[in-house]
This record gives structure tokens, C-alpha cells and sequence, in this order.
């Protein structure tokens, strides 16, 4: 178990990726998946959080994931961008969405980052295509464990448009993001209509596969996972599980500690992909 303390940079991110590519694939209910791709080299999916897309919230994160040399794919959840088909699915049919999208633009493999919620559908990829996801990040996770009762509304509230702007700044800000940061930026992005979308249960409702390798990612001030459950993935995987920490943030994280992630996903990544960059061929897979 490595653990690490990082706090923002003052410094502004050298962001010079020439930006991402809207791709569109038919998806296993006849739906059609609109990834976001940038970047080249091993691929990293990203999964956003509860009722939330990808496009706004990681922007300047997948941009400077492919300027370290990373291919970052971006597919947006059903409900969500330029989305048209079924809500309503099964775990099943997402983990096929998402082999489709690595296999058509990640070369057939992809470390898969899960942001808070979107951590159910990391590990359920790890465990169902443990050889095309043999990594997973979890990022500002909640293990479920004795969560707070008013912190837990604060999803529902922070993501529901009938709510006043004043109810939902007042949620963000005790749930998602630490003292000193925006919050107003979440107050768009939300999906509502998309809860829920995702029926049965996952391939996994642990973590992953009995190989999988995980970066855990805890920010300090996350009110969702507290401290007496920050040792939960080492309790249950050992030394598979490398956890980091994360200061001056809260759940939302990415808009709080850009920095501090990339930091760390960098440093990881490099020692999860380095045999793959060996294999990379120069021709683009789209």
C-alpha cells in the first residue's frame, strides 16, 4: 500500500491538447453511445458520478491525462449528451456498451476510472472483463458503511431541479465541495431523469476481480467516507489496492485538487500501462 498526501497546485495546468473528437457507436439495445475522445496512447475510460455526465465535469482532466500521454475515452452514460435510445438497461448491456468503446477506440484495453458512484460500475467492468479492465481508479468513493444520514440526502437534492438554486448550493456545498471552492459549478451538469436507469445487480458488488489493481483515491474533507473506512479496499484487497490522499478537497474533487489528481493518476498509470505502450501500434483506431 502506497499512501501519499498532495495538496493543490498553485500552478496552472499546461493544458495543450488539441481538444476531444465526438465519436458515435450503436450500443447493445439499438442506443447510440457518444464517446469523447482524446489523446493517444493506453486508454483510460472515465465514469462520472450519480445523475452526472463527463463532458464539463473532466474536461480539463482528460486534457491533460492525454497531454501526459494517455488516451482518454469518455463515454457518456445513457440519458446524458447526445444519448437516443433506452434509458432503462442492465449492467450487462452498459459493460457491452463499454467493451465496445474500448475495443473500437482503446485498443482492447482500458484502465476504467469510477468517480464516487461511478465506482459500481468500475469494479463491475474489472470483474466481468477483468482481462480487458485489469485496473480500476476509485475515486471519492462511498463504501455504504455507516454514511451519514443528512449527507446521503444531499444527493437527491443537490441533483433535482425542483429544488431552489439556494437548497441545491446549500447541498453541493455540504456534500460535494470543501470550503473555498465553487459549487456553483455543479449546479448544471445533473441528470435526474437518468436515475435509476441501470437495473439488476452488477457481475460484482466488491471489488473487481481477485487480479485487479486499484488506485483508491480519498480526498481528506469527503464527507461521504469517513476516516474510519479509509483503510476498506486495503481491508479487503491487501496490496492490490494503492490509496492516496487528496487535500483541500470533498467528493466533488476534480474541480477542487485538479493538480493533486493528475499527480497521482500519472504516477500510477505509468506503472499500470508501461507493458502496453510497448504493443501500441502508430495506427489510429478510428
Amino acid at each position: 500500500m502506497y499512501i501519499n498526501t498532495l495538496l493543490a497546485s498553485s500552478a496552472l495546468l499546461g493544458l495543450a491538447s488539441a481538444g476531444y473528437t465526438t465519436k458515435h457507436l450503436t450500443g447493445s439495445s439499438n442506443n447510440t453511445i457518444q464517446v469523447l475522445v482524446e489523446g493517444d496512447g493506453p486508454s483510460l475510460l472515465v465514469w462520472p458520478s450519480y445523475a452526472r455526465d463527463s463532458i464539463d465535469d473532466f474536461h480539463e482532466f482528460s486534457t491533460a491525462l492525454a497531454d501526459a500521454g494517455y488516451r482518454v475515452l469518455r463515454p457518456q452514460p445513457r440519458g446524458m449528451g447526445e444519448f437516443t435510445g433506452p434509458i432503462v438497461t442492465t449492467w450487462a448491456e452498459v459493460g457491452a456498451d463499454l467493451v465496445s468503446v474500448i475495443d473500437t477506440f482503446g485498443n482492447g484495453k482500458a484502465v476504467v476510472l469510477g468517480h464516487a458512484a461511478g465506482q459500481r460500475m468500475a469494479k463491475n467492468m474489472a470483474a466481468a472483463y477483468p482481462e480487458k479492465v485489469p485496473s480500476i481508479v476509485l475515486a471519492c468513493i462511498n463504501t455504504g458503511i455507516n454514511t451519514n444520514a443528512t449527507i446521503a440526502a444531499t444527493a437527491n437534492i443537490a441533483s433535482n431541479y425542483t429544488y431552489s438554486v439556494e437548497e441545491r448550493l446549500a447541498a453541493l456545498e455540504l456534500g460535494y465541495f470543501a470550503p473555498g471552492h465553487n459549487a456553483f459549478l455543479w449546479l448544471t451538469g445533473c441528470f435526474p431523469e437518468a436515475m435509476g436507469s441501470v437495473t439488476g445487480a452488477p457481475t460484482s458488488t466488491t471489488i473487481g476481480s481477485n487480479t485487479t489493481q486499484i488506485l483508491d483515491v480519498i480526498a481528506t474533507l469527503d464527507p461521504w467516507r469517513r476516516e474510519d473506512q479509509w483503510n476498506y479496499t486495503t481491508g479487503l484487497v491487501g496490496s492490490r489496492s494503492t490509496v492516496v490522499f487528496l487535500e483541500d478537497a470533498s467528493h466533488a474533487l476534480f474541480p477542487e485538487n485538479l493538480q493533486g489528481v493528475v499527480d497521482v493518476m500519472v504516477l500510477w498509470l505509468d506503472t499500470q500501462t508501461s507493458s502496453w505502450k510497448q504493443v501500441l501500434t502508430c495506427s489510429d483506431p478510428f
